[in-house]
């Protein structure tokens, strides 16, 4: 085998030399296109000097897409040693990495700011055509059609960034949103028809104020699709209760089965024949405090007004000035007048201030009606009764156990209070 051939003696060494130059030299440029590169990719153009970070990556790397696009976002100011303008430095990005989609879209942008709208429009499409099913293209061009008052162009666009990502579909609903003056048909001609979109706009309606359109979006879906979204609709459901939007709120809190069984303008339970223990995420269904170790409550099959059980309140001699307990929150609607009644049994009950029934709007700020406060001593099975009409712009009220204030700290109050057959009339 013949032999390999080298460079021996001085010329050998300087050969040697110039490769090890060679290298370093080599290694300090790549060291320093990949330190530019890097700076130009952590950094945000809103960061705090953002504008120095982008020329010291420019320096590092003046190859780089990165760092070329990253200084054209920051745009001119004043100490800077790049006097190109931002549309330049952005065409500059787009030659170095020319099917890149967002150099494209950084460059349209930069062209629509320097009011060049018609090669702006011409880059959006460019940027689309290299990825047309990239949502970040359709949602900039979107903003830019509807700037130039082509609104039915730009919904097309927006439609299409709303339906092909999660991400973006709720930047879409909240442009639409302040563009279309809250109007929830524009938002559903955006949104998409796939089942995400649907839940989505759901929840978006329901967190602006509009349950009834949350409500009708989202029966646009299957009961299984439901079903398999069913966090969605309890977060739907919890935000319409703490909106005080209690008739939407009970939809979505039925549908999603914490409360199956209740109804509008209804006692859910109302003679205690069920389970007193409300189910998970329950709103619509009887709540009580169990945190007064001297105040037992359960039910009773063998004191009762009706059927096979009633509610029965021990008090242990408590001495808490205050009461709140066994309430319940009722859909009802707004304007129209109700009577409730309940039948009410009391045993050795005694006490200066007695628990009554009060019935509030469903914020609890104001107080409807209330019954007298219930007699002390022992008394029979007797009807109770109150009218009370629902204010204008108030869809639901709570009905709760209280008692009137006490004088001084030291309200004891024992003795045993039954409840039975809570019905709600519309008059």
């Amino acid at each position: 085998m013949q032999d390999i051939a080298t460079i021996g003696g001085p010329r050998g060494r300087i050969f040697g030399i110039c490769i090890a130059v060679f290298a370093v030299s080599l290694a300090f440029v790549g060291a320093k296109w990949q330190l530019g590169d890097m700076l130009a990719r952590l950094t945000r153009a809103t960061d705090d000097n953002a504008a120095f970070i982008a020329d010291g990556a420019l320096g590092l790397a003046p190859s780089d897409p990165y760092a070329n696009a990253l200084r054209a976002e920051v745009g001119e100011y004043p100490d800077s040693p790049d006097d190109r303008s931002a549309v330049e430095m952005a065409e500059q990005t787009v030659r170095l990495s020319p099917y890149d989609h967002r150099w494209s879209i950084a460059l349209a942008r930069a062209l629509a700011s320097d009011g060049q709208t018609d090669r702006a429009k011409s880059e959006f499409e460019r940027a689309i055509e290299l990825a047309p099913t990239y949502a970040d293209g359709h949602w900039y061009y979107g903003n830019f059609l509807l700037r130039q008052g082509r609104r039915d162009e730009a919904i097309a666009e927006l439609r299409i960034a709303a339906s092909n990502d999660s991400e973006y579909r709720p930047h879409v609903l909240s442009l639409m949103w302040d563009y279309s003056a809250h109007d929830p048909a524009v938002l559903e001609s955006v949104a998409g028809d796939g089942v995400d979109n649907l839940a989505q706009l759901a929840f978006f309606l329901a967190n602006h104020g509009r349950g009834s359109d949350a409500v009708r979006n989202w029966n646009r879906l299957s009961e299984v699709e439901k079903t398999s979204r069913n966090y969605i609709a309890r977060v739907i459901a919890q935000g319409l209760v703490d909106q005080h939007r209690y008739f939407d709120g009970l939809e979505f809190s039925r549908q999603l089965g914490a409360d199956a069984n209740a109804k509008p303008e209804t006692i859910t339970n109302g003679s205690f024949e069920t389970s007193i223990e409300p189910s998970q995420d329950s709103h619509f269904n009887w709540r009580l405090g169990r945190n007064d170790p001297k105040l037992d409550i359960a039910l009773d099959d063998r004191v009762r007004h009706d059927g096979n059980r009633s509610l029965r309140l021990t008090f242990k001699s408590t001495a808490k000035p205050d009461l709140f307990n066994v309430a319940q929150t009722v859909a009802m609607a707004p304007g129209a007048k109700y009577r409730l009644t309940f039948w009410l049994r009391t045993e050795s009950l005694k006490t200066a201030a007695g628990p009554l029934i009060d019935v509030a709007t469903g914020d609890e700020s104001t107080t409807l009606a209330r019954t007298q406060p219930f007699p002390n001593g022992t008394n029979d099975w007797k009807q109770v009764s109150v009218d009370f009409a629902i204010p204008a712009g108030v869809d639901g009220i709570e009905i709760r156990t209280v008692r009137l204030p006490c004088s001084g700290d030291d309200c004891p109050i024992s003795g045993i209070v039954w409840y039975d057959d809570f019905v709600l009339t519309r008059l």
